[in-house]
């Protein structure tokens, strides 16, 4: 076998990018890259077992003229020779890039990949194959440097990610170990041709820059295998950062809960994380609220932080506009983080069978009630400091019992308080406002009988007439 087809095998294998039977839409542009790349996925398709489905997927920038057209012609006829299936289209980039008030660098890529979103839903795929290799990661791990990085930007682009945030979809860049050199002598042992694209030896674009200008000054200067010193950088940035992550996962089980459309985060367990924990789980937030992580920079981590210890500091309720549409909101040593836009929510209601359990995922709770056996001593089955587990007078309560969410003008008289509305008492419980429409009621036709896993209602009371008792306990996951 070819030492570029068994290192792609390899790599494919290691980091899982494709699966056998797999509809695969194949980005190829005439250059090397591409090219290498679909003739490696044929070999490993058909001669290696893999029966992937390729589709040919190529996209003119209307840059070039008829130079762009002739790359054009030279994909469809290649897609013909290997008698594969192609999509294309032509896309007015300069256009695009007017319009946009980009660059013809930021236009092109937003082209291609709304074509590959749009292109592999149209055709049922599954991936999109990109070419990028050994020596683009190179000039990415850079351009991050130069324009301002972290950890993540380090690690340069991932073997595999999601397309799009519905997450259908994966990008997968088999070649990214590969150098360029290696590709092109494999399609010189095949006889195949490419095409030269000369704008990639043009200067005005950033990325052109690094590889013509920065990249030959860095070899002839200070390191002549400074691509591999920055691909050694990327791959333990990458480890670092895996490593990051896992722990920040674990630690967001801890710290915060994921609503949805708002991440609740107690900022007293924060502090107690180590910084770079801090920043990392901020991120995390970020992303599960699917928020452009470009706009999650080390600046902003940092304002959240520091407003986090004012807040902790003075108690005062703080708001905070963030980057990216969203903001941040601080009460009673909670940090809410939302886009904007997204309001209060509650949840579903749902009946509570009398016995039975019922679990809001949501929230992920369940809420369990049953019937005492009347030998038994109820008050003695809960610890007064056990919030989770109450029991109460059967007979006071009326019709079907509902888990559901709290409603703030509902008049609600705690067990030992004094009447108010549902608002005014989960503020004394310092409940942030936000989370009110995410508290769990259990209820009858009369109101609220208990707000789950803080206080009950003053009329269910056990008292000495008290013959039948229900017992109610909840438990979080």
């Amino acid at each position: 076998m070819d030492a570029l087809v068994e290192k792609v095998e390899q790599y494919v294998q290691e980091h899982q990018l494709l699966r056998a039977g797999e509809r695969v839409l194949v980005g190829v542009s005439g250059g090397a890259d591409s090219v290498g790349l679909l003739l490696v996925l044929v070999e490993l398709s058909r001669e290696r077992g893999l029966g992937l489905e390729l589709i040919v997927g190529h996209v003119d920038h209307c840059i070039r003229g008829a130079k762009a057209r002739a790359d054009a012609e030279f994909v469809a006829e290649l897609a013909q020779k290997l008698d594969l299936p192609i999509c294309s289209e032509s896309v007015d980039v300069p256009a695009l890039a007017a319009e946009l008030k980009a660059s013809l660098e930021t236009a092109g890529r937003r082209a291609r990949y709304e074509f590959f979103s749009r292109t592999a839903k149209q055709r049922h795929c599954s991936v999109v194959a990109l070419a990028h290799q050994a020596f683009d990661q190179v000039e990415t791990v850079l351009h991050r440097i130069v324009r301002g990085t972290g950890l993540a930007g380090l690690s340069g682009m991932r073997p595999s990610r999601p397309l799009s945030r519905e997450g259908e979809i994966r990008i997968v860049r088999p070649m990214l170990s590969c150098p360029p050199a290696q590709i092109e002598q494999f399609l010189l042992e095949r006889s195949q041709n490419w095409r030269v694209d000369h704008t990639n030896l043009q200067v005005q674009a950033t990325r052109n820059r690094i590889r013509n200008k920065l990249l030959p000054l860095l070899r002839e200067e200070f390191n002549p295998r400074v691509e591999q010193a920055v691909l050694r950088l990327a791959g333990l940035a990458e480890q670092m950062k895996d490593f990051l992550d896992e722990q920040t996962a674990k630690v967001f089980e801890k710290v915060a809960r994921d609503f949805d459309w708002l991440i609740c985060i107690d900022l007293v367990k924060l502090g107690k994380e180590h910084s770079a924990v801090q920043g990392q789980l901020l991120r995390l937030g970020w992303e599960r609220l699917e928020l452009p992580q470009r706009d999650m920079s080390l600046a902003t981590i940092e304002h959240i932080l520091a407003s986090g210890r004012e807040h902790l500091a003075s108690n005062r309720l703080g708001r905070l506009a963030l980057p990216g549409d969203a903001h941040a909101v601080y009460q009673f040593g909670k940090l809410l983080l939302r886009a904007k836009g997204s309001g209060a929510k509650g949840f579903q209601a749902v009946e509570l069978c009398l016995p039975g359990k019922v679990e809001v995922k949501l929230l992920r709770l369940s809420v369990q009630a049953k019937v005492l056996a009347e030998q038994s001593d109820p008050l003695s089955r809960r610890r007064a400091e056990d919030a989770n587990l109450e029991v109460i007078d059967a007979d006071s309560v009326r019709g079907q019992l509902l888990i559901r969410s709290a409603r703030p003008a509902e008049i609600f008289e705690p067990l030992g308080g004094k009447a108010c509305t549902m608002e005014e008492f989960l503020l004394s419980c310092k409940i942030p406002k936000l989370l009110h429409g995410l508290t769990a009621i259990v209820s009858d036709e009369r109101g609220p009988i208990w707000v789950v896993g803080y206080r009950l209602a003053q009329r269910v009371r056990l008292g000495p007439e008290s013959n039948r008792v229900i017992e109610l306990s909840c438990r979080w996951k």
